[in-house]
């Protein structure tokens, strides 16, 4: 019993030497998929390609992927709703006390306009907060 175990192990591992030197190769590709396709269908798209004319099964098959416009790797993010309404008009900049006009309103530091936080005046722009997330408004 354990000769048989020992014989099945060896051929095994000859085996997978074999595969890891010489791997598993796929038929180059002119030849995949013609094998089951009847001799007709064959000749018919040769001579359209030779036209240059694109069968339309495979025109429609690859009109079907369209681009996604987003990388689907990156976590969905909620869009800053608030930021569509409000307008950043001016900032009076003081180290001290910095001021900014939103929506024709005088807002400092932590005051609230439309549900949102002011947490920061800069120079030329004002982070505010939504709530869940920090958003920027630059002055245009």
């Amino acid at each position: 019993m354990k000769n048989r175990k020992l014989i099945i192990l060896i051929i095994l591992s000859i085996a997978a030497v074999f595969s890891l030197i010489y791997g598993i190769t796929t038929p180059p590709k002119g030849r995949r998929g013609l094998i089951s396709r009847p001799a007709d269908v064959q000749q018919k798209e040769r001579t359209q390609l030779a036209k240059g004319v694109i069968p339309t099964k495979r025109d429609a098959k690859r009109r079907e992927y369209v681009s996604w416009d987003r990388d689907p790797f990156l976590l969905p993010q909620e869009p800053a709703r608030s930021s569509t309404r409000l307008n950043l008009s001016g900032i009076i900049w003081d180290e001290k006390n910095p001021i900014a006009i939103i929506n024709d309103s005088f807002i400092g530091i932590d005051d609230k306009i439309d549900d949102n936080t002011v947490v920061d005046i800069k120079e030329s722009s004002v982070i505010l907060n939504d709530g869940v997330n920090d958003f920027e408004l630059k002055l245009e």
